[in-house]
């Protein structure tokens, strides 16, 4: 899901990318648990932002709470949180039907937050370990380059620089809301892509809006403005 109302349909079925990126942080969130469970007694509280349609955490969190039960038998709280139009009957029916599901790891439980990760999803100090993959690169406002439909795929120097300024905003925005969330002793993990194979992804959308244009399925004004509000930022930027 985006942040900036764009979604995609069928998405557990179309992310294997998405998951193979996520899956890769699984030493880090393990870990995570584990050093926050040393000052934390009662329930731990992980927030999932930006979930869409949860399979892809589902699995993630699945083998890594199998594994922290072998040495904690703490109750584990999962926050799954995206847009409000998200689907949330599909994220259920998920979580409860799948045979990979974390609901098999004892003493975990879940629920869903329907709001966007530019508001505050979660009371000021609940959250023991958060993490964010594949969602970030999400603006908060919709930008219409002249020359792109992915605003940082924009050769136009002016409004790459202004989408910069965009993107670095709506990031301390995210990393001030989620710090507020955060206990004193939580961890956050953010995955998101960079500008590194831009050109490789963005063209592909790129050459579907050309295609909708040759067409005559869209106009030259509708061209103009068709925008994928996302935005991925250069290690620099990072």
């Amino acid at each position: 899901m985006a942040a900036g109302g764009f979604a995609f349909q069928n998405y557990n079925e179309s992310s294997s990318y998405q998951r193979r990126i996520l899956l890769k942080a699984t030493d880090a969130l393990y870990d995570s648990l584990n050093y926050v469970k040393e000052s934390e007694n009662g329930t731990i509280v992980i927030a999932d932002y930006g979930s869409s349609e949860v399979y892809n955490s589902m699995v993630f969190l699945s083998s890594i709470l199998h594994k922290f039960r072998e040495t904690s038998q703490q109750p584990v709280y999962v926050v799954h949180n995206d847009l409000p139009d998200n689907n949330w009957m599909k994220a259920f029916r998920t979580i409860v039907d799948s045979n990979e599901s974390y609901r098999k790891v004892p003493n975990t439980f879940f629920s869903a937050i329907g709001l966007s990760f530019y508001e505050q999803i979660l009371p000021e100090e609940t959250v023991h370990v958060g993490f964010s993959s594949s969602a970030i690169h999400w603006l908060s406002e919709p930008l219409s380059a002249p020359d792109h439909i992915i605003p940082s795929a924009s050769e136009d120097s002016e409004f790459l620089a202004l989408a910069s300024e965009q993107a670095h905003k709506d990031l301390v925005s995210i990393l001030k809301l989620r710090y507020k969330e955060l206990v004193p002793s939580g961890r956050l993990l953010l995955q998101f892509a960079d500008r590194t194979r831009e050109s490789i992804i963005s063209n592909i959308w790129q050459e579907a809006s050309e295609n909708l244009f040759s067409k005559g399925i869209i106009n030259e004004e509708e061209k103009r403005d068709l925008t994928i509000p996302m935005y991925r930022r250069s290690p620099e930027e990072i």
